[in-house]
């Protein structure tokens, strides 16, 4: 959890391969991926959990951290999954302007630690 959000980070190992992110496609390869249908979903079930125990919205952001690739070329002002690269997640996170106020954060970790929260979604 970082005051910049709540993000699902989901990492891909693609060591030498040639990524491409553009409108709402991944490909691997020019293989077509499900990648950016997984993150979003994961993100919503992540935000429905934490909202339902922390009883007001919680945002999520979903990330892909493509880890060893060889090229990744995002073609793509705003893509609706962020795609960073794995090494620099933490600096690419906690980079960005802050969303959530302190207190907030607070409440959603401690929330987050909880496995009910969890359970059943």
């Amino acid at each position: 959890m970082d005051p910049s959000g709540v993000f699902t980070i989901n990492s891909k190992c693609r060591r030498g391969k040639t990524v491409w992110y553009g409108d709402h496609a991944i490909t691997v390869n020019r293989a077509p991926t499900k990648y950016i249908v997984i993150s979003e979903h994961e993100a919503r079930r992540t935000s429905r959990a934490l909202s339902d125990h922390c009883g007001f919205l919680v945002p999520v952001r979903p990330v892909i951290a493509i880890v060893g690739a060889a090229r990744v070329s995002v073609k793509n002002a705003a893509p609706p999954v962020l795609v960073i690269d794995g090494a620099t997640v933490h600096t690419a996170l906690s980079g960005l302007a802050p969303v959530l106020p302190p207190e907030r954060v607070e409440h959603i970790s401690s929330v987050a630690r909880q496995g009910e929260a969890w359970a059943g979604h």
